[in-house]
């Protein structure tokens, strides 16, 4: 009988992360413990509407319609995921493997606790936008062949541990800014799952250097509401999806 392994994310308590969560679950071998990191990194500027509603209820409809959001992992919540509390919530279960997904920049401590590298998920393409907001800066940037999302191991250095893969969303008619965290997070699922079950197989992960982008803090709401409105505008003129 093959036992399950133990896998730690580290993430933020959304529809999206917790489609991510029970789908990473349902991998037979995989025991998930979740780590909630609860409080967010304050900026001296307006950078998010408190509360997209249309957001979430998208996401609660695409994902949950018919099977409910609730989870069946051992669950903890921390103030910041850097906080002596994830360390020993990691040596207690001492993972195989570590997940991050939509906390903030994880720092050495965590890093060394964990052992074996992590994996980030980055909603972007991390080659041209390291950071955050990486979807909407590309579309302020009216560069829309660059909303994707991207794998790769962390290291010390934000965003420029080795790269696993890059994704690019093939853009629909009609599809929203607010959708797109839904889209993104489908994008990456299979992949994820795929590189989960080679690196417990102990085959080998191909990876390589980021090319260095520029970093990018939260896009200010003024730019974020900008980049919303010409990616609805391109998406409303699609006849086909926009892909190179």
């Amino acid at each position: 009988m093959e036992y399950k392994k133990n896998i730690i994310i580290f993430t933020t308590d959304t529809f999206h992360h917790r489609y991510l969560i029970q789908k990473i679950n349902n991998l037979k071998f995989v025991n998930l413990i979740v780590i909630f990191e609860t409080s967010v990194v304050i900026t001296s500027y307006k950078n998010f509407i408190v509360e997209n509603k249309n957001e979430k209820d998208f996401e609660r409809k695409m994902f949950f319609n018919k099977v409910s959001y609730k989870l069946n992992n051992k669950i903890y919540f921390v103030k910041n995921i850097n906080s002596h509390q994830t360390i020993k919530i990691i040596k207690k279960y001492n993972p195989v493997l570590s997940i991050s997904f939509g906390t903030r920049k994880i720092f050495k401590d965590i890093i060394k606790a964990s052992k074996f590298k992590i994996i980030n998920i980055h909603r972007g393409i991390i080659s041209r936008y390291r950071g955050l907001d990486s979807e909407y800066w590309a579309a302020y940037h009216k560069d829309f062949k660059s909303i994707g999302t991207s794998l790769h191991f962390i290291d010390e250095d934000l965003d420029k541990g080795k790269l696993i893969l890059e994704k690019r969303l093939k853009l629909k008619k009609n599809m929203k800014s607010y959708q797109l965290r839904y889209y993104l997070t489908l994008l990456i699922e299979n992949d994820l799952k795929k590189i989960i079950i080679n690196i417990f197989k102990k085959k080998k992960i191909n990876k390589k250097n980021i090319n260095v982008a520029r970093y990018y803090s939260h896009i200010p709401l003024a730019l974020k509401k900008k980049a919303c409105s010409d990616f609805n505008k391109l998406c409303m003129t699609l006849q086909k999806k926009y892909e190179e």
